[in-house]
């Protein structure tokens, strides 16, 4: 199986490509799998949200650093349990809050006082399998949240992709035990 995963444009029609106006940065990176990795977009949500040893290490730097900033650290609690159940608005999903859902996409997202950000996971079922994207949305609220995201930003370019590999592997591994 391929863990290649490419930077694509914004999925449209989405949640994600109306959820933060203005917008100052966005990307969406994709991977593809066969027919039934994941099966549901609640399942690659799942999936996605075991995140590589080497991410949640990073987190809990970040979290330290932010802390003496008074920036969030703490994943939102959620309102309702998305571990087996269809995962809807005001549940969470690993470190994000679920805001919105649509049959084939999931929006989380968080807003701090210096930046607000989305993040999108959408399901395409194509002829030939599945698409997995991921996409970031980033609004700067002041100066502070531009210099947070210049930091971020390379480190962000590197995660999202390892995540998604990260969720195939991690779908695949569930496959195998259900068959």
């Amino acid at each position: 199986m391929s863990y290649a995963v490419t930077s694509v444009a914004l999925p449209s029609p989405s949640l994600v490509e109306r959820a933060l106006a203005p917008c100052h940065y966005f990307d969406a990176f994709s991977v593809d799998a066969a027919s039934g990795t994941f099966g549901s977009v609640d399942e690659l949500a799942r999936a996605a949200s075991k995140l590589p040893r080497w991410v949640d290490a990073l987190m809990a730097l970040r979290n330290r650093i932010v802390r003496i900033f008074g920036l969030k650290t703490e994943p939102p609690e959620p309102t309702e349990s998305a571990q087996k159940s269809a995962i809807v608005a005001g549940s969470a999903v690993g470190i994000f809050l679920v805001l919105a859902r649509s049959e084939n996409e999931i929006l989380m997202g968080l807003d701090d006082k210096h930046l607000d950000f989305r993040f999108s996971l959408v399901l395409q079922t194509r002829a030939d399998g599945e698409r997995a994207i991921a996409t970031t949305t980033v609004r700067f609220k002041n100066a502070w949240g531009r210099l947070y995201f210049a930091v971020v930003k390379p480190f962000h370019k590197r995660i999202i992709p390892a995540m998604l590999r990260a969720a195939l592997r991690q779908a695949a591994r569930v496959s195998v035990r259900a068959s």
